[in-house]
């Protein structure tokens, strides 16, 4: 009997739907099977952050482990890591679960803050985030993120395209196995997501804007592409999946579609 793949996913909990809950939502919804180790369990409002809620690194992974002690994953993905030393937790769970699993592929959801703006890793962390790149994950952040993470000014990502093949191709540089620049915060219509791979190509994947928003969308985004990796897809193929998919829940939740104008009837 051929089972579905597992997908190991680590990160923080919330009441409102970011977090695990939207992980095993994304996982599933792509046929995988969902494993799950809580970092934090946060209490958020509509102002923000109330309470932060993080575990001791070493009580979430050994969860982690736990979870996948009678099968190995076929992927790993990680949201919130609520400290630096959260992130530098991953050197250990890398390492234990790459033992039984060589080449086991971590997809890495750099989330620096909340949704409405609360910071969960400041200068520090942001310095062990790029510290673990060492360890090869698929990086997959927003142009806020990646334009904390390579120290130049966000607006430039969200105007130029261009320029986020340079903050790209320095997280690949700095260690990352391939990244994933997720282009709905820029100003370009279709967006852009850009797939870059480590001596490769770059891979512009053009969608179709949707209006609204949906909080957790960047976590669900990474555990689709997780679950879509762990069967078997290529990344540019996984990151147009994940991509579809979360566009696909933003009509369904709360958005429309920005398509372009109707030609003209002859």
């Amino acid at each position: 009997m051929v089972t579905s793949p597992l997908v190991l996913c680590v990160g923080g909990v919330a009441q409102n739907g970011p977090g695990l809950d939207a992980d095993r939502e994304a996982v599933e919804a792509a046929g995988a099977r969902f494993a799950g180790a809580v970092t934090a369990n946060t209490v958020q409002d509509e102002r923000g952050l109330v309470e932060l809620g993080a575990r001791a690194p070493e009580a979430w992974r050994f969860d982690a482990l736990a979870a996948v002690a009678v099968e190995n994953p076929a992927c790993l993905k990680s949201g919130l890591l609520p400290g630096p030393e959260h992130v530098r937790e991953m050197w250990h769970l890398l390492a234990q679960l790459r033992f039984d699993a060589p080449g086991l592929p971590w997809v890495l959801d750099p989330v620096l803050s909340s949704s409405l703006g609360d910071e969960f890793l400041g200068q520090e962390g942001r310095g062990a985030v790029l510290e673990v790149l060492e360890l090869g994950p698929i990086l997959c952040p927003n142009l806020r993120e990646a334009a904390l993470l390579v120290g130049i000014a966000e607006e430039e990502l969200v105007q130029d395209p261009s320029s986020r093949l340079k903050a790209g191709n320095e997280l690949i540089a700095a260690g990352a196995a391939a990244v994933i620049l997720k282009g709905g915060h820029g100003t370009e219509d279709p967006l852009l997501d850009l797939v870059l791979v480590a001596g490769e190509e770059p891979i512009w994947l053009p969608r179709a804007r949707v209006r609204g928003s949906l909080r957790g969308s960047g976590c669900r985004h990474a555990a689709h592409l997780a679950a879509l990796l762990a069967s078997g897809q290529s990344l540019a193929d996984a990151a147009s999946g994940a991509g579809a998919w979360v566009a696909g829940q933003l009509v369904k939740r709360c958005g429309e579609v920005d398509l372009p104008p109707a030609p003209p009837a002859l």
